[in-house]
């Protein structure tokens, strides 16, 4: 599965989440705050874990967002 890196800019505390298309968002305060860039690395490496594990799809289902098995997860 490809990966996708986006930023987010605005009022937004440090965080980043993984979409279960494969997109990292990484918030501009996440960044910035970050002591060096192996941090960021770091968060990147932990939020491509969720995809790769398909935590969000999970997630999504277990809630009932989904009725279709689109986000069955595997």
């Amino acid at each position: 599965m490809p990966f996708r890196l986006k930023f987010r800019r605005g009022p937004f505390r440090p965080n980043a989440f993984a979409m279960p298309c494969g997109t990292i968002v990484l918030t501009d305060d996440l960044v910035r705050l970050a002591d060096d860039p192996d941090m960021v690395a770091g968060v990147m490496r932990h939020e491509i874990g969720h995809v790769i594990h398909c935590h969000r799809r999970r997630q999504i289902h277990r809630a009932g967002y989904c009725d279709t098995g689109e986000f069955s997860g595997g």
